[in-house]
Order: C-alpha cells, then sequence, then structure tokens
C-alpha cells in the first residue's frame, strides 16, 4: 500500500514542470523503516525536508503525541532549488488540526504575478475585531499571561499543585475578562444614547448582518478549462454555466429494467403510516415553499394526522400532486476553499 502510494506520488512528481513550485507535506507516517523511505524518496526527487532545517525546541518539532509517545511523522518537502522561498518552518504545539496531530506551518515567499492572480492582492491592514475591543485592557493582559504560564507549568510537571494553581489562574482570569467586558458594554451603551448613538447602531448592525452570513465572499471559481477567474462577472457567468449544464443538458443515463407488475390494487396511506414518517420529522423544520413548520402538524396531534392522510389519499387516487410541491430552490454552499466548482 505504502509502495504504491510512492509510486503514484514520485509519478505526479515527474510530470510538474520544473517552473512550478512544488509543496508536498502531509502526514506521511514517518516511523523506523517509513523514515528511511521518506528520504529514499526526497533523495530521489530532490527535495529538502524542510522539518529539519530549522534548530527548534522539542516541542516545536513533535507533530504526533499519543500518552508518553512523542514523534514527528507531519513533514514538509521542497525542491532543494527553492528552498530560499522558506522563511520558517514549526509546530504550533498549542493546536490540533486532527486526534493527536499538531498544525505544521511553513512560512513560504511568493512573488509574480502568478501569486497575484490566485492568492489576490490585500486591501491594506486588518481591521481589529471590534468584539474584543475588551481585550485591550491591562488586567485582562496580565490575567491572560499569568494563566498562560501557569498551564505551561502544570503541562510540563503534571501533578495536583500545578494543576490546581492552574485552575486558580483560569477562574481568575475569566473574572476579569467578565469585569472588563462588562466595563466595555457600559461604555458601548453611553455612547448608543448619546447624539452619535443612531450611527452607530447602523454600522454595528451590518457588522453583526455580515458575521452572521456562511459565505462573506467567494473571491474565485475555475473555469471550464481549469483556471482560476477572479472577476466577479466573469464569476457569475461561470456559475450560470455551470448550472445550465447541470440542469438543462441531458446527460447519459444507465435504465433500469421494468420491475414485476404489481396486478394488485394499492393501498391506500393508513394513519399509524403518515404517524410514523412525522414522528422521524425534526422540530422546527419546515419542508417546501409553503414554510409551514412541522411543529404545526405534531401539535395538531390527531387532528392534523387524519388531514395529512387524507390528503396523501387523494392525491394518489387522482394521481397529481399540488404545483408547489414541483418548485425547488438551489442553494450554492461554499466549501470553505479558495477556488471551488
Amino acid at each position: 500500500m505504502k509502495e504504491d502510494f510512492y509510486a503514484k506520488v514520485g509519478e505526479m512528481m515527474e510530470e510538474v514542470s520544473k517552473d512550478d513550485i512544488v509543496i508536498l507535506g502531509g502526514d506521511l507516517n514517518g516511523h523506523n523503516v517509513d523514515g528511511l523511505r521518506i528520504l529514499e524518496f526526497a533523495q530521489r526527487h530532490d527535495l529538502a525536508v524542510l522539518n529539519t532545517m530549522y534548530e527548534k525546541r522539542k516541542s516545536h518539532l513533535v507533530t504526533f503525541y499519543s500518552g508518553n509517545a512523542q514523534t514527528q511523522i507531519d513533514y514538509v518537502m521542497m525542491r532543494k532549488e527553492d528552498r530560499w522561498r522558506v522563511k520558517d518552518v514549526k509546530v504550533i504545539k498549542s493546536e490540533c488540526v486532527a486526534p493527536q496531530h499538531k498544525p505544521v506551518i511553513c512560512d513560504v515567499r511568493l512573488s509574480g504575478q502568478g501569486a497575484r492572480n490566485v492568492l489576490g492582492v490585500t486591501k491594506g491592514r486588518i481591521k481589529a475585531n471590534q468584539e474584543s475591543w475588551f481585550w485591550k485592557d491591562k488586567s485582562v493582559r496580565v490575567a491572560t499571561k499569568e494563566k498562560r504560564i501557569a498551564f505551561k507549568k502544570w503541562y510540563r510537571m503534571k501533578n495536583n499543585l500545578t494543576k490546581a494553581e492552574y485552575d486558580d489562574k483560569k477562574m481568575e482570569c475569566r473574572r476579569v475578562i467578565h469585569e472588563a467586558k462588562m466595563a466595555a458594554y457600559n461604555d458601548l451603551y453611553e455612547m448608543l444614547d448619546g447624539p452619535e448613538g443612531e450611527q452607530a447602531l447602523y454600522r454595528l448592525s451590518k457588522s453583526r448582518d455580515r458575521e452572521k452570513k456562511d459565505v462573506k465572499e467567494v473571491k474565485s471559481i475555475y473555469d471550464r478549462n481549469g483556471s482560476v477567474i477572479r472577476k466577479e462577472k466573469e464569476v457569475k457567468e461561470r456559475w450560470r454555466e455551470y448550472f445550465d449544464d447541470l440542469l438543462n443538458v441531458e446527460k447519459p443515463q444507465t435504465l433500469l429494467d421494468d420491475g414485476d407488475v404489481i396486478e394488485q390494487a394499492v393501498l391506500d396511506w393508513s394513519m399509524q403510516e403518515v404517524r410514523w414518517a412525522l414522528a422521524k420529522c425534526p422540530w422546527r423544520k419546515a419542508y417546501g415553499p409553503d414554510m409551514i413548520p412541522v411543529d404545526a402538524w405534531k401539535s395538531m396531534n390527531e387532528a392534523g394526522i387524519w388531514w395529512l392522510t387524507r390528503m396523501f389519499n387523494r392525491i394518489m387516487k387522482e394521481m397529481r400532486m399540488p404545483e408547489d410541491w414541483r418548485r425547488s430552490e438551489i442553494v450554492t454552499l461554499y466549501k470553505g476553499k479558495e477556488a471551488s466548482n
């Protein structure tokens, strides 16, 4: 299995142009013999294992924790001629991207128009989070620093004394943050009551509305040829082409053989069947464009079940469903990627 993996990755490496930048990283499970396999693969394709190029503390090298076991199995590799682009590689020990795995951060210099086209250009300095203004309070900074120091001490020693000290600092930090937050909110309420309060309220409402949206901005997608497009007009046109092809172009289909014909009459829906189906529907959900939640039918008890059963049987008898049931809405879901179809 592992031999096949390295063989396929090697084939992909051969297909990549020498002018392109290659960054290969992931959980390569470099234990014992597998570690030698990684070195052989890197030597064969003239790659540098970036994790080994910088002197770090052990905590900034270990990528996998399991009980008392601490190993380095996640690696980042790059062509040797491109090593000058790498500024630093380190492990963030306080975070986890997968169970027992720590994230490996590789800081790479990218330049040229290609980087601008794919990654874009920032509009300037990132705006500070207005909801976290209370973190600027000096007492909050001191309390969080003391809590962080107590946590590191407990993490190293792992005894009851350091654990109790860390718990005390954590409770104290929560109290200080709560007081700072309440003071910041009091200042906000006083400002809203002032002459500029109305404009500030509108700005705050717009900001809250933007934060609630799942998609703030879809920056780029792929066109038919696999190239990245970023202009808003081109992105909209690509979505139109995609859904036009998806919904209006006939695709090859595999036709199934006709099944056995049932000669007997189809039985009517029973109230028990409707009762079981309704029980499986979650609360606070509306199925269909009529926006009638399931709560309404469940609240009607037997009367609602009787009405639904009667309606379903009438549809079966007349072989005609309501027009609203034929309607559908298409919602594009953002997958959290820089470029997506």
